[in-house]
């Protein structure tokens, strides 16, 4: 019988432990003031690049509103909705991160966890829009400037942030990219039932022989988090970084976890 809170579960079990913001914001590469600034420019130019692929769509694609019910668009929002976050969050604490007292093992608040989480479930599914589209899809003569455009920049956005910052990757939130997933099916059976028209035709029941498209994609999600998990493994490895989890924070709760690197010691001391 479990004995475990609501709180603890989440905490420990879900994957919402006590994070360093740095883990989350900081740059992965150079630890000072000026790369931090200059990271922050990075995710603005992302940001735009965004925002951009989001306006041509919504512009040639909107169809009284059938563009919200593309996989492609509403990956592109949650790509979008998280580089936003990311960007501001980073210049709230581009300073404050690198404070040798008020920086030093800063946890991240709700509103972290949140932009961790719409990040996870970004990065799978950018893969996803960008390999159907790019593999299975494009057509060279009859595709426009709107889809050419908005199946690369999700892709582009989740891996800026996988090479400039140490953003962990956790199994048990593969289950929200699942959810994020079904919702999606539900939203566009929703559609199909107000216009009895498929956007798609993986999940067209009419069709049989495209139909199977639909547990292949959910093969696919797990194979990308997982590949994402394994490649930050990796990468941590290469900079001498490891994945530190202390049954015992600092504060003296039993069951805390603290995620943080071989190398926080000299994060901590390190400014501009």
């Amino acid at each position: 019988m479990c004995d475990c809170d609501c709180k603890d579960f989440c905490e420990n079990k879900v994957g919402y432990s006590k994070i360093n913001l740095r883990t989350l914001y900081a740059p992965i590469w150079v630890t000072t003031q000026k790369a931090m600034n200059w990271l922050c420019f990075g995710r603005l130019l992302v940001f735009i690049y965004l925002l951009v692929g989001y306006i041509i769509g919504l512009s040639l694609s909107f169809q009284g509103g059938k563009f919200f019910v593309y996989l492609t668009y509403q990956t592109l929002t949650l790509n979008l909705t998280n580089a936003f976050l990311l960007l501001c969050r980073s210049l709230y604490l581009r300073k404050r991160i690198y404070d040798p007292i008020k920086g030093a093992g800063q946890e991240a608040t709700w509103v972290d966890k949140f932009i961790w989480t719409v990040w996870q479930t970004a990065y799978p599914s950018a893969h996803i829009v960008t390999l159907i589209y790019w593999v299975l899809i494009y057509d060279p003569e009859n595709s426009n400037i709107a889809g050419r455009y908005n199946h690369g920049p999700p892709l582009i956005h989740v891996y800026f942030e996988f090479f400039m910052s140490e953003t962990p990757f956790k199994w048990t939130m593969l289950p929200i990219c699942y959810i994020y997933y079904l919702l999606y099916i539900a939203v566009h059976l929703i559609f199909v039932f107000a216009k009895d028209e498929y956007i798609y035709e993986a999940v067209d029941p009419r069709e049989t022989d495209d139909f199977f498209w639909f547990p292949v994609i959910l093969v696919l999600l797990g194979s990308f988090f997982g590949i994402g998990k394994l490649l930050r493994y990796l990468l941590n490895k290469c900079l001498g970084n490891e994945e530190v989890i202390n049954p015992h924070h600092s504060s003296g709760e039993d069951g805390d976890i603290e995620l943080s690197t071989s190398d926080s010691s000299s994060r901590d001391t390190e400014s501009s």
